[in-house]
This record gives C-alpha cells, structure tokens and sequence, in this order.
C-alpha cells in the first residue's frame, strides 16, 4: 500500500477499527484543512493526501500505526479492479 493510496471510508474504518461515521468526520476536518482530497467512483469516495507540502514527517507519524496499517494492507486485496466492492464491517481483515 502506498502513502498516498486512495482509500475509501469503509476501507479506513476496517483497518482502524473505528466506526465509519467517525472516520467520515475526521476526513471531513482533513479535506477543509486541506490534508486530503476526495474523489467519487460510483458509491464511492476514496481519500487520499493531498499534494499540498505538510510539515509532518509521515513515516514517523505513522510507525505507531503498523497493525492498522496490516489490516489495512489486507482489507485492499478485497478490491475488485482496484476498487472497494465490499462494503464497511464486512472485512476477512479484521
């Protein structure tokens, strides 16, 4: 998975095992700060990074996550085509 993978909000909240309205709401402050950007496929909105400079160093921000990031990772192979056809909570990853 790469930093900047697309992610869609079902596929967020199986790897962080949060609730979908909670990651809903937190995208929501990260798209108006302009951390993220979103695009719709469909059903579908997947949030990525947006390509504005940050001044964070990811990698470090991120190391804590790694078995968010391993259900994540596994909760992508589910896709279909490259896009998310399973749904929130119904995950083989969790």
């Amino acid at each position: 998975m790469a930093v900047n993978e697309p992610l869609c909000v079902c596929e967020l909240s199986d790897g962080l095992r949060i609730p979908n309205y909670q990651t809903s709401r937190h995208l929501k402050v990260l798209s108006e700060a302009g951390w993220v950007s979103s695009t719709r496929e469909g059903l579908w909105i997947y949030y990525a990074l947006a390509d504005t400079p940050m001044i964070i160093d990811l990698p470090s921000l991120l190391a804590p996550a790694a078995p968010d990031l391993q259900r994540m990772r596994k909760r992508l192979q589910q896709r279909d085509g490259g896009v998310c056809v399973v749904g929130p909570g119904k995950t083989e990853a969790s």
